[in-house]
């Protein structure tokens, strides 16, 4: 079965996909090739259930195609939208936090 290291791994990947400087460069120039899979890179659940899936496809299953694979898909997807969601209020948070600061200084 599968460990949390490797659960927290793909959740990590997946972010890392949708968010990441590293991949932006990649992201944008799939995103002028084909408009639908550049979409696709964006959306956490499409990125964590294809990650997951890819995953316990090609390591885990000995190369055939079972519910597990589809399983463990989706439960990638789910938490890759759940952290994908944290992490956005986070950033949310922590821009009007800045923004009451900025004001408060300004009033000064």
């Amino acid at each position: 079965m599968y460990n949390i290291i490797e659960i927290l791994g793909l959740i990590g990947l997946s972010n890392i996909i949708i968010n990441g400087i590293i991949t932006k460069k990649l992201r944008a120039w799939l995103y002028t090739k084909n408009e639908i899979v550049g979409s696709l890179l964006e959306c956490a659940i499409c990125v964590g259930f294809w990650t997951g899936f890819l995953y316990s496809l090609f390591f885990k299953s000995k190369m055939d195609i079972c519910v597990n694979d589809i399983l463990f898909g989706g439960m990638i997807s789910i938490l890759a939208f759940i952290i994908d969601i944290i992490i956005e209020n986070i950033e949310v948070k922590n821009g009007l936090l800045r923004g009451q600061n900025q004001t408060e200084n300004d009033s000064d």
